[in-house]
């Protein structure tokens, strides 16, 4: 079937409900109870910029009824999942029947093996915690990059997305960088019996648009939201002054 490829998320659905027809399709986790003779689609989306968009994803997936493994990072430059608000969303995405799965950053762990595997295990425990489900995935960030050492996750019974189990039987696409390498996802399917389809919510929206124009829509909406946080802090910090009975100049903020 031919279709108009481009990151909207009617392409995106449109191209799931094509291959449900022979694709069992859910979360990584699904991996470890594939059958043989089964065709599999593994959904997977790194979380990079925003909570945000990763729910309104999981939201969109979840009204289309198809559930994926949303990885988070711990340490993040746009998000915080260690607010409250953060916690509740991934808390949100987890009970609408997505998997979290951690999105480790070796930046972050040791050098020394021994030490980078309690890491591990800690930040699993954590994300366990924040998510309030069990975490058995994990996704190394920006692989090419960032992987200057090599953990046997397996040891941790924690299925790696970047394994050789999952390599050598799962054929794999990305989108990162909005640039799908080795052509538009839709155009794999029927060609291999397991695929695994990494996506990247910031990219994906209702209208298609420029990476520009979505980055700019992305520090629009960030900055609406930093400017209404602020705003209840100034309200908090008023509140406080007034019961302190503190001099007028101290309420210039």
């Amino acid at each position: 079937m031919k279709f108009k490829c481009d990151f909207t998320s009617e392409h995106y659905f449109e191209t799931l409900e094509h291959a449900q027809k022979e694709y069992q399709i859910g979360p990584v986790k699904n991996f470890l109870q594939k059958q043989k003779n089964e065709k599999n689609i593994f959904l997977r989306h790194d979380v990079d910029f925003s909570l945000d968009y990763a729910l309104e994803m999981a939201q969109s997936e979840e009204k289309h009824g198809f559930s994926s493994t949303f990885f988070i990072l711990l340490h993040s430059d746009f998000y915080n999942p260690y607010s409250v608000k953060g916690k509740e969303v991934i808390s949100k995405i987890a009970s609408l029947g997505h998997e979290i799965g951690l999105h480790y950053d070796t930046r972050f762990l040791s050098k020394d093996i021994q030490k980078s595997k309690e890491q591990i295990k800690n930040q699993i425990l954590t994300l366990e915690y924040i998510s309030s489900s069990c975490v058995i995935s994990a996704a190394p960030h920006i692989p090419s990059e960032t992987q200057d050492i090599i953990i046997n996750l397996k040891e941790l019974d924690i299925l790696n997305t970047r394994g050789e189990d999952i390599l050598k039987d799962v054929f794999y696409i990305s989108d990162s960088g909005r640039y799908w390498r080795n052509g538009c996802m839709c155009s794999h399917i029927g060609k291999y019996n397991n695929i695994q389809i990494l996506t990247h919510p910031i990219w994906w929206a209702e209208n298609s648009r420029s990476i520009k124009k979505q980055l700019d829509l992305f520090i629009e909406r960030e900055s609406t939201k930093l400017i209404s946080n602020i705003g209840d802090y100034k309200k908090m910090v008023t509140r406080l002054l007034t019961e302190l009975h503190a001099p007028k100049e101290n309420f210039e903020i």
